[in-house]
């Protein structure tokens, strides 16, 4: 039933109806906006993508504007309208800030000068009007590109949701707490879970708990042993927000690279162990090993999914056949991946017909594939982050693309387009779409109308932190960047050894080969992509995501209703964390003027 029959149903005339949609998109739009913030400032002091996890918590804030007399679907609509505003932080402010210091790094290690204009400018020409400089377009103009993802999971939506049944778990629990939280008739029990959110993050941000960085004791010995303890509290929410069996194979799979795949590369030399190196240090040495294994496990995974997926693509593409609307669909999304190419082509300087032939293949081929492998691991595990965008990386490298142009325009993991992320985001929203009876082409229309609309604020908002903070380390904590982006740029520049990918690729399929068997012993009750999403975590958010779900697992044993109420209480807790974070990030801005 589409929204509109549904007031259609209750005798309600048309204009109400239409009140009816326009309040919960409003009160999403303003929701957005702060959202869009938190997430900006999040993106840059975490170095982990939190936007992702809104579906979950906006709901919580959706229901206090709304007030009690909101439905779910009303809800749901404010929950999308906000979402779309805030993910797309992770392409426009997040990625601007990225830049803003690979350009600072740039300049600090190489001296060199001739960092694009294209990609981030310093000049105070762009502030406050940053739309008299060429940047913006750069990013505006991926972003909506980035929407190809949208595409592919209307299309392959009968693929995911129908054919393999999967469970996309944060759509599952957005829907849920959009119908718990509007049962709840009393704001007062939200509101003081809110504020115990804000006062936990605020204490945790002013006096933040100490780190155990256990590492240079073993790196003093030559051993490439990750250990490290902290404490993140958004990551822990999250890990408690997913179901146990997901969360634990996230924390299996990082304590599992920590303490044997990175010993193993140190004692096979894949990397150079510095002694006494800290855990930042140790996994930047160990960079490229870790994406050649990561490369290993994603190429091994997408084998094993092309096996069980064949037969529901074969259908799906009999279908998109005899379907003209659809035919068309998947010819503009095609055309917009070419489009990309040809941006960064043009972008390089039109360097030669090697750079089309594999350009070719990236985006027609490895692009979709990695559309379907992310939106399949978010049907699996809820959030995928970019876990298994190195893929793309290491392909580009080895099919010799150098220089930022390429890497920005095309590269998944060092770019800055993400279809993947849009399509998983959006299979979860279709999830929850379907639960609570609402249009999918009206919902993922606003998901993707928000989306744009958010680009054009949230790129603001990076800039305005960038202005607000600059270098201060103390007010915004860049520094936890200074690796991935010494990577990159290691990347561009065609820095690294090529050779040394294709033992971390034989590890990692060896990895796949193990999660394989270990999947089959276990009956289906261990989850093979988690756990590779784990490889690209530290040990520490491993051994978060491992507490999580053990505390999910014993509060399950008291029923499912004691499930629910920690789900609320969890997203309620994120919610005040995120306001915290703004509150923060305000205070200090007016310290400054």
């Amino acid at each position: 039933m589409s929204l509109g029959s549904r007031y259609e149903t209750r005798g309600l005339p048309e204009a109400k109806a239409l009140r009816g949609i326009l309040r919960p998109i409003a009160a999403g739009f303003l929701i957005g906006l702060f959202m869009g913030f938190v997430d900006s400032y999040g993106y840059a002091v975490s170095g982990y993508t939190v936007a992702e996890i809104d579906l979950v918590v906006i709901p919580v804030i959706a229901r206090l504007l709304l007030g009690r007399s909101a439905d779910p679907r009303e809800i749901f609509i404010a929950t999308v309208t906000a979402f779309g505003i805030s993910l797309s932080t992770v392409i426009t402010s997040g990625m601007l800030i990225t830049y803003y210091l690979t350009s600072k790094i740039y300049w600090l290690f190489y001296r060199e000068s001739d960092f694009p204009g294209w990609l981030y400018s310093g000049s105070q020409a762009c502030f406050p009007n940053i739309f008299v400089c060429e940047w913006p377009y750069t990013y505006l103009s991926l972003a909506a590109l980035s929407l190809v993802g949208v595409g592919f999971a209307y299309i392959l939506r009968h693929v995911f949701l129908d054919k393999l049944n999967l469970p996309y778990p944060l759509g599952m629990a957005s829907a849920m707490i959009a119908r718990l939280i509007s049962l709840i008739r009393t704001q007062r029990t939200i509101i003081l879970v809110i504020i115990s959110g804000i006062a936990i993050q605020m204490i945790l941000i002013i006096s933040p708990p100490g780190s155990l960085d256990l590492t240079p004791v073993f790196t003093s010995s030559g051993y490439g042993i990750l250990a490290s303890l902290s404490f993140d509290l958004p990551i822990f929410l999250i890990a408690l927000l997913l179901p146990p069996r997901v969360s634990v194979s996230i924390g299996g799979g990082s304590i599992v690279t920590g303490l044997i795949l990175l010993p193993i590369g140190a004692s096979l030399y894949l990397y150079r162990v510095s002694p006494g190196a800290s855990s930042d240090n140790l996994v930047t040495a160990a960079s490229w090993y870790l994406a050649s294994i990561v490369f290993g496990t994603v190429f091994s995974l997408m084998l094993l999914v092309a096996r069980s997926v064949w037969a529901p693509i074969s259908h799906t593409a009999r279908t998109i056949i005899e379907s003209r609307r659809d035919k068309l669909l998947l010819a503009m999304l095609l055309l917009s991946l070419l489009m990309i190419l040809a941006l960064a082509y043009l972008r390089s300087g039109a360097p030669g017909p090697s750079y089309i032939f594999f350009g070719l293949i990236l985006m027609l081929i490895i692009v979709p594939l990695l559309i379907i492998i992310t939106s399949w691991g978010a049907g699996e595990a809820g959030t995928v982050s970019q876990a298994f965008y190195p893929t793309s990386t290491v392909y580009m490298y080895l099919t010799g693309y150098r220089g930022f142009a390429p890497y920005v325009y095309m590269d998944h993991y060092l770019g800055i387009p993400m279809p993947s992320s849009l399509s998983a985001s959006s299979l979860h929203i279709l999830r929850a779409s379907r639960i609570l009876g609402i249009s999918p082409t009206f919902i993922l229309s606003m998901f993707s109308l928000s989306f744009l609309i958010g680009s054009l604020i949230t790129i603001y908002y990076g800039y305005l932190l960038i202005n607000i903070y600059g270098n201060n380390p103390e007010r915004m904590p860049l520094d936890r960047w200074i690796p991935y982006t010494l990577w990159s740029l290691s990347v561009y520049r065609g820095e690294l050894d090529s050779k040394s990918i294709l033992p971390g690729a034989v590890i990692g399929v060896l990895v796949m080969m193990l999660l394989a068997i270990v999947d089959r012993l276990t009956g289906k009750s261990f989850s093979p992509i988690p756990f590779i999403i784990g490889l690209t975590l530290t040990t520490d958010l491993g051994i978060l995501f491992i507490l999580g779900s053990f505390l999910r697992w014993f509060v399950s044993k008291f029923g499912g209703g004691a499930e629910k109420q920690l789900m609320i209480v969890t997203s309620s807790l994120l919610a005040g964390v995120g306001i915290a974070i703004a509150i923060y990030t305000v205070f200090n801005a007016i310290a400054l003027i």
